[in-house]
């Protein structure tokens, strides 16, 4: 065997091999990062969910003019607290993990449910922050399905 052979065999393959091993890097934190921004719509998401949730309670409760019991009362304000925080969170890293569309949502939440606090009565603020909370989660889902480049899955014979 000719040692040029050899030699070109040897500096083909060690190229060939640091491109494998650098594509695969590459993919590996590709996909780790899509996984902590997939982590990270999702954890806005409950938090926006356990908001509505509370303030659903709430509004049933006022409209059927009934009291909710103590123990899920406390237990819904303190998730709605958490979410609320966990808001708060999302919006301060920002850009860091979120689309700007998805930022953009998030500061249009905050404004709203910070303007239904201003509400003259109980019902007027739960219906206006219920309403906020409702139509942001939705714009948020679709910031969120937008930027992982998801596609909702539909059957053909649905709408």
């Amino acid at each position: 065997m000719d040692w040029t052979n050899l030699a070109s065999s040897v500096v083909i393959g060690a190229v060939a091999a640091f491109l494998a091993a650098r594509l695969a890097l590459g993919r590996f934190y590709k996909e780790r990062w899509w996984e902590k921004k997939l982590a990270a719509y999702t954890t806005v998401i409950e938090a926006i969910h356990h908001m509505k949730r509370s303030i659903g309670e709430s509004l049933d409760a006022t409209m059927e003019r009934r009291e909710i019991p103590e123990a899920k009362k406390s237990k819904l304000d303190s998730r709605h607290s958490a979410g609320s925080e966990e808001l708060e969170r999302a919006i301060d890293i920002g850009e860091l993990l979120f689309s700007p569309d998805a930022v953009a949502v998030l500061q249009k939440l905050r404004k709203a449910v910070g303007e239904a606090v201003n509400e003259d009565s109980y019902f007027n603020y739960l219906e206006k922050s219920w309403v906020a909370l409702d139509a942001n989660l939705a714009d948020f889902k679709a910031a969120a399905l937008s930027d992982l480049r998801l596609k909702r899955f539909r059957l053909p014979w649905t709408n």
